[in-house]
């Protein structure tokens, strides 16, 4: 008791050495405005300044009711305390001049730190309460910025509206300044965080608030990436497979059927042969059965690979596996179709690889113009020496009213007697008749033939590296599939259209080196025949194909494939026993040889285009070499200046006819 009456009458002195004049007691500033570091609990704003010399503010085992007494002169308020408080004692002294409101704020921290939480009710009270009840009281809302609140530990409730940041998120960041850990509550749906702790706490907090809740910058960078000379989906599809969540296509580009009109058919990929899928002609809804026609060839649909397939089958074949992380991690790969545009949506070093990767894929492919040589060539060899010998002769007349002899008639068969029979000899060979005696008849036949048939085609197809190039020349026939029967007893017949010709499928692929690796499927139709089946006739086709994976260098050619085939034939007919005499059996004997060869090759030879002027200049000397084309297009630059030429006169001759008409 002796040492806060021995503080309070140095409390005293000191004012009555400031030598202030008296005032009336001040009323407080509103809730809602306090100025810079003013405690929560207001005071008179004329004692606010006042100065406290060191050493005049000490406490020194101070009962804790003297001080919380003290503490409500000081502050100018009356004094609200449960019973609960806890018994100890104040011990303080000051080292500085103290204003009015620091001396305040020393008091505050220093209850804090003894675990009492002071704070104002109204305008006329404060009130103490233990520290842990501080939470379920209704502590009075604090208005200030960070920079205005007091340093004090005096409890206090701030709500704070967050504008970039989760309020969740945030909440292990200010976790650690809290000192009381249930202070503290997040409202995700209203971005508002409310605190509830002492102001020095709440200080700290808000002014890290202001530091983390900022507009984060983009991290990901957005780039839409024009795309010269490939597909965007393509070039999409390849760098997806490098990224954790693979392309995205914004839009679908409308293609065009695979199929053709009639059911004619179109080439597929490699070892899917040939297929034609046939779309039936006047067949009615219902009706009996039929025959069916034999099965078509492989309808190619789908033969079209994309580069990312490719790419995957090389892979597959290579056995490289994706184990690793993807290089371009979480990027995100858009493809723009309309504008064939990549939309790269990445990190800045994501940014710079992905960038470095669509340089190297968006170039210009090599081309190669590939020429097949196709020669096929038929050879036929026929020997035929004969004699016929009749004892009896036969007089037979024919259309010249003359005898004509049995033995040519035994030698060229009975048919031989009609109104050509002499104009069908044939003037190639001998053909010699005569009389030996007045009863013997020789016919002497001796023949040779050489028959030669050479074909040669030469159908060639440009394409870019690493594209599937199609190419086929020849005739559509219908091909009859089935009839059917309709209850009237009338046939239909279905039919399908066949492609008869050459077809030629080719991937390339060019290496730096000029080599040139072809996948190649070539096919070659032709009819040779026809053969009825049900009344229907069905053409006999031949067909050569060749399927292989070849690699040649530029400008070389390689062979694909070829046939040779060889048939030779001996007849001999005659007398039995006299033909087969030593020499005299000739004279009693018929001999035909034949023999028949066939010979096809197929050649390949590729010519690298590395850019588009070499394609354009191969071009130019293709035409050049096309004698036929160039008189075709004189004859069209003729026509055209003709008809320039008529115009022009035409033009000329009305002028006339109008300045003529003029008065």
């Amino acid at each position: 008791m002796k040492t806060i009456h021995h503080f309070v009458l140095l409390l005293l002195s000191a004012f009555a050495l400031q030598a202030q004049p008296a005032v009336a007691p001040p009323v407080p500033p509103p809730a809602t405005f306090a100025p810079p570091a003013v405690p929560v609990v207001a005071v008179p704003a004329a004692n606010g300044q006042k100065m406290i010399p060191k050493g005049m503010l000490r406490l020194e085992a101070a009962p804790l009711d003297q001080a919380l007494n003290f503490f409500a002169e000081l502050v100018g308020r009356t004094l609200i305390r449960p019973a609960t408080l806890p018994n100890v004692s104040i011990n303080f002294r000051a080292q500085t001049d103290l204003t009015h409101i620091e001396a305040i704020e020393a008091l505050t921290t220093l209850f804090a730190a003894n675990d009492i939480a002071v704070f104002a009710v109204g305008e006329k009270f404060v009130k103490a309460v233990p520290a842990a009840n501080a939470m379920k009281e209704g502590v009075p809302f604090s208005f200030l910025e960070s920079i205005q609140m007091p340093e004090a530990d005096t409890f206090t409730t701030k709500v704070v509206k967050l504008k970039n940041i989760r309020p969740s998120e945030i909440v292990p960041v200010l976790q650690p300044l809290a000192k009381l850990q249930s202070g503290i509550t997040p409202i995700d749906s209203s971005h508002t965080l409310v605190l509830r702790d002492y102001s020095s706490n709440v200080k700290r907090m808000l002014e890290l608030i202001e530091k983390v809740d900022v507009l984060v910058p983009l991290e990901e960078e957005v780039e839409l990436i024009p795309i010269k000379y490939a597909l965007a989906a393509d070039i999409a599809s390849v760098m997806g497979s490098l990224t954790a969540g693979g392309a995205t296509s914004s839009a679908t580009r409308t293609g065009t059927s695979g199929g053709t009109a009639g059911g004619a058919p179109s080439v597929g990929a490699f070892g899917s042969g040939l297929n034609t899928g046939g779309t039936p002609s006047g067949a009615p809804p219902g009706g009996g059965g039929g025959t069916g026609g034999a099965g078509g060839q492989n309808q190619p649909g789908g033969g079209q690979r994309t580069l990312q397939q490719r790419l995957q089958q090389s892979t597959g074949r290579s056995g490289v596996t994706g184990a690793s992380a993807p290089i371009l991690g979480e990027t995100k790969i858009i493809s723009y179709e309309r504008s064939n545009s990549i939309l790269v949506i990445a990190g800045k070093q994501e940014m710079i690889v992905a960038k470095k990767l669509l340089a190297q894929l968006d170039t210009v492919q090599q081309q190669v113009l590939i020429e097949a040589i196709i020669m096929d060539v038929a050879l036929g060899n026929e020997k035929e020496i004969g004699i016929s010998i009749a004892q009896q002769k036969k007089q037979n007349t024919t259309l010249f009213g003359s005898a004509v002899s049995s033995a040519l008639g035994m030698k060229h068969g009975g048919g031989f007697y009609t109104s050509n029979s002499i104009v069908n000899l044939n003037s190639a060979g001998l053909n010699y008749w005569g009389f030996v005696g007045n009863n013997w008849e020789a016919a002497i036949s001796a023949v040779s033939t050489d028959n030669r048939v050479n074909i040669l085609s030469r159908p060639r197809i440009q394409t870019s590296h690493a594209e599937m190039g199609q190419f086929f020349v020849g005739e559509t026939h219908p091909y009859i599939t089935g009839t059917t029967t309709d209850i009237t007893g009338s046939n239909r017949s279905t039919y399908q259209d066949k492609k008869i010709g050459i077809t030629l499928e080719v991937l390339p692929f060019i290496n730096p080196d000029g080599l040139v690796v072809m996948d190649i499927n070539q096919v070659v139709q032709d009819i040779i025949g026809e053969k009825v089946i049900d009344g229907n006739p069905v053409p006999i086709t031949a067909e050569r194909s060749a399927n292989a994976k070849i690699a040649v260098k530029d400008r070389e050619a390689v062979m694909l494939g070829g046939f040779i085939r060889t048939k030779k034939t001996k007849t001999v007919s005659g007398v039995p026993v006299l033909k087969d005499i030593p020499l005299l059996g000739l004279l009693f004997s018929n001999t035909a040889d034949t023999m028949d060869r066939k010979e096809l090759i197929v050649m390949m030879r590729p010519t690298v285009l590395p850019t588009p002027e070499s394609a354009s200049a191969a071009a130019q000397m293709e035409r050049d070499n096309l004698p036929g084309v160039k008189r075709a297009e004189a004859n069209e630059r003729a026509i055209e200046a003709q008809e320039l030429k008529d115009l022009e006169k035409f033009l000329r001759d009305e002028e006339k006819k109008n300045k003529n008409k003029k008065p």
